[in-house]
């Protein structure tokens, strides 16, 4: 009868050292090492972290500045083209409102067309013949008040009025002497040259 033995492994045994009971300030000492060493390292990270913050908030600032800045300079540059727009067109915009006014003034009654004709005759010496050309407008008027025409120029006898083309406040009046041209565009465009504006409707237009 065959006898089996059985083999016993041997375990290593694992030496551990373990501090007396009695050392309790070894322990304290421990564990104050590792609290130092977590409140040192959440110091470090701490800081760490809020130089993070702030660089990423003052390259934030510094973007935000410049759009800013850039944000700034476009107003600028459009508010000074804006009054540039409104600057050149200012000449345009007087003058428009300068014809209507004349245009209004003209229609209100014969006295603004005679005022016209009596500025040229004022600028007639006498003379027995004299023309006026005018438009429709203008004919109508002259038609109702030749003998008041008459009497604005020495020894006239006879006053010959002629329909032209033109706007209503053609007025040019024709003599031996030559002609003279009270027209209210010849005139507007005369006051304009004065101004100093007639170069910049011509270009504006």
């Amino acid at each position: 009868m065959t006898q089996h033995v059985k083999k016993t492994e041997q375990v290593p045994v694992v030496q551990t050292t373990f501090l007396p009971l009695g050392d309790v300030g070894g322990r304290q000492d421990i564990s104050e090492a590792r609290s130092r060493g977590m409140q040192e390292g959440l110091a470090c990270g701490f800081q760490a972290g809020s130089e993070q913050v702030l660089r990423a908030a003052r390259i934030q600032i510094e973007e935000e500045q410049a759009v800013t800045e850039s944000e700034r300079i476009r107003l600028q540059t459009q508010t000074r083209q804006a009054l540039a727009a409104k600057q050149t067109a200012l000449p345009a915009l007087a003058v428009k409102e300068a014809r209507q006014a004349l245009h209004l003034a003209l229609h209100r009654d014969d006295e603004a067309y005679l005022h016209l004709f009596a500025q040229a005759a004022a600028h007639v010496g006498p003379v027995e013949h004299a023309v006026l050309r005018a438009n429709a407008y203008g004919c109508d008027i002259a038609s109702r008040h030749l003998e008041w025409m008459k009497k604005q120029i020495d020894g006239l006898q006879s006053i010959e009025i002629r329909q032209t083309d033109g706007d209503d406040g053609l007025c040019v009046l024709e003599t031996e002497a030559g002609s003279l041209d009270a027209s209210v565009e010849t005139q507007f465009q005369k006051a304009l040259q004065v101004a100093g504006w007639l170069d910049q409707i011509v270009a504006g237009d």
